[in-house]
């Protein structure tokens, strides 16, 4: 788990999309990068308020990270 993940959940009991969420930050004209390490309830939230992903396959896989679940997005558009 990277440390920005853990970090929230230890701190703020959320995950980043959730985090973000409870800032005010998503909505229609938010796009986030990566969302590799996304929960279902993330990807939920994602399609409530509207919000996009940009899925960098090249960059996550040079850097060993993972791959976002773009089929799971994909079933919410």
């Amino acid at each position: 788990m990277d440390y920005e993940i853990k970090y929230l959940k230890e701190t703020f009991k959320c995950t980043p999309v959730e985090y973000l969420d409870k800032l005010g930050l998503l909505g229609e004209n938010s796009l986030l990068a990566h969302s590799i390490q996304v929960t279902s309830w993330d990807t939920q939230i994602l399609k409530i308020r509207g919000s996009g992903v940009a899925h960098c396959i090249g960059s996550n896989t040079k850097a060993a990270k993972g791959v976002a679940p773009v089929s799971r997005m994909r079933e919410l558009v």
